[in-house]
This record gives C-alpha cells, structure tokens and sequence, in this order.
C-alpha cells in the first residue's frame, strides 16, 4: 500500500495537464479552500499499478528536491535562481511524459477530483512563485511557498496516510 499512496501523490502532478474537469472544487477555488476541502474529507488510498508507482515516484522525489532547493534559493535571495526551480516545479509532469494513453486514462479514472484539483493548484502556484520571484517579490514568493508546502502536507496527509502516519493525526 506504500507504493500505491506514493504514487498516488505523483499522479496529481500528471493530472494537472490533463484536460478532465473535477467537480468536487468550485471553478475559482484558492489553494487555501481546496486543502481546507481535503481537510474535511476522510483519507482514502488508492491501488495503482507498480509501473505507475515507479513513474510517479521519480517525481515526487524531483518535487521534493526541488522544493528544498527552491526554499534555499528564497532564502538567500536569489531570485533568478528560485524563478528557475519554480518554472521547473510547475511543469514536472514526469508521468505525462513517462507514459502512454492508455496508462493516462487507467491513472485518471483512479484519482479522486480533489485530488487533481489540488495538484491543478500547486502547479499553478509554482508559476505564481516564478513569477513573483523573477520580480524580486520575496515576501509574496515565501507566502506562494508556504501555501505550496501546505498543500504537500494535506496531500500527503489525505491521500499517502499510510506512507506518512504522523501527518494524519
């Protein structure tokens, strides 16, 4: 089940590019509502196959290094530097680019919409992040962060329970 929540977490990412509409968000709902809307729903795990556990792991592994390194780079100020790494955040979409059609499809059908809904968001925030940062805007990029950070946390916390206890509690 580890492997399925893990995955699970990456296949959001994928979900951002896709073209599928969730109903469970109202159109226009910050990352900040639709957290709070996963706050309240009870954490499900989904199965997916080990070939899209593998894919969706290698991104979850870019995101977190990338989050790190971003972090680093608002801190110290460097903002061309964090514009970069919130560019590349926003468009890692490694399952899309790792997988067929018909992988696409199967992942779609398992993921709840909340769940494509919050990675929706966390990439677009990444986009605001690289925009605010490349205007030297460092309040407004940590503010983006922190949201971004926020979102892993109830991501993780709804959907990879299993794989992060102490974040269900």
């Amino acid at each position: 089940m580890n492997r399925s929540i893990r995955f699970f977490a990456f296949a959001a990412l994928l979900l951002s590019t896709c073209n599928q509409q969730p109903e469970a968000t109202p159109p226009g709902a910050t990352t900040k509502q639709t957290v709070e809307r996963a706050q309240q729903i009870e954490p499900m795990q989904v199965a997916l196959p080990e070939h899209l556990l593998i894919v969706l792991r290698k991104e979850m592994r870019l995101i977190e290094s990338g989050m790190g390194e971003l972090l680093g780079h608002l801190a110290a100020g460097r903002a061309q530097k964090a514009a970069a790494v919130a560019t590349n955040i926003k468009k890692s979409f490694i399952l899309k680019q790792s997988l067929g059609q018909d992988d696409l499809k199967q992942l779609v059908g398992l993921l709840p919409p909340e769940f494509v809904k919050m990675d929706r968001q966390f990439h677009g925030n990444a986009g605001e992040l690289a925009a605010a940062a490349g205007q030297n805007n460092f309040r407004t990029a940590i503010k983006i962060y922190s949201t971004m950070s926020e979102a892993c946390v109830t991501c993780h916390a709804q959907y990879a329970a299993e794989r992060f206890p102490a974040l269900a509690q």
